[in-house]
C-alpha cells in the first residue's frame, strides 16, 4: 500500500529483543538507528548486528536528552568500524535517506 514508505526503527530495531532483530534482517528496506542500544550490547554483538543487517541502513542516533551524544559516540567508536563505515553511520546514510 505504501511503496515509498521509509521506516527508521530505533534502538537497532529491537531494544533488548535482539533475537527479533535478526528476524528483520530479511527486510532490507528498514533503517535502524543506534539510539539507546549500543550500551545494551557488547561491542561484538552491536558490530554483528550492523554488519549482518546492512551497514548502509544504519543511522547514528542518541535518544537525546535521555542519552548523551558524547557517550553514544564513545560506544560507537568501541565497535572498531573502518572509517568509511563510521562516516556512513554518522552522516552519509542520513544524507542519502533524506536526500540532502
Amino acid at each position: 500500500m505504501f511503496p515509498k514508505l521509509e521506516i527508521i526503527a530505533a534502538h537497532l530495531g529491537g531494544y533488548k529483543k535482539w533475537e527479533v532483530v535478526e528476524k528483520i534482517y530479511e527486510n532490507q528496506d528498514i533503517y535502524f538507528d543506534t539510539s539507546s542500544a549500543l550500551w545494551q550490547l557488547s561491542p561484538e554483538k552491536a558490530r554483528d548486528i550492523i554488519i549482518n543487517y546492512n551497514p548502509e541502513k544504519i543511522l547514528f542516533g542518541t535518544d537525546y536528552p535521555i542519552r548523551r551524544v558524547k557517550d553514544e559516540l564513545e560506544y560507537l567508536e568501541k565497535l572498531n568500524l573502518d572509517d568509511d563505515l563510521l562516516e556512513r553511520i554518522l552522516y552519509k546514510n542520513a544524507e542519502i535517506l533524506f536526500d540532502l
